[in-house]
């Protein structure tokens, strides 16, 4: 089996992160260490949201990062 992309963990993995309520965005980014992980961007963070997403999703870092409100332009 070739190497698992974090494109592809993403994308198999995305619809599934934004049903959970208040979830806003997912993304690629650099982890705090520096690697690749995947990004949860959330309106607010909260314990319970916390609690629902993976802190790794198929070997790859998963980092919740709070946004606030977010409005398109």
């Amino acid at each position: 089996m070739g190497k698992i992309m974090i494109d592809d963990v993403k994308n198999r993995h995305e619809s599934k992160l934004l049903s959970i309520d208040g979830v806003t965005g997912v993304g690629i980014g650099r982890s705090k260490k520096g690697t690749p992980c995947i990004k949860v961007y959330v309106k607010n963070k909260t314990e319970e949201i916390d609690k629902s997403i993976p802190k790794n999703i198929e070997g790859f870092d998963v980092e919740i990062e709070e946004l606030g409100e977010v409005v398109a332009l």
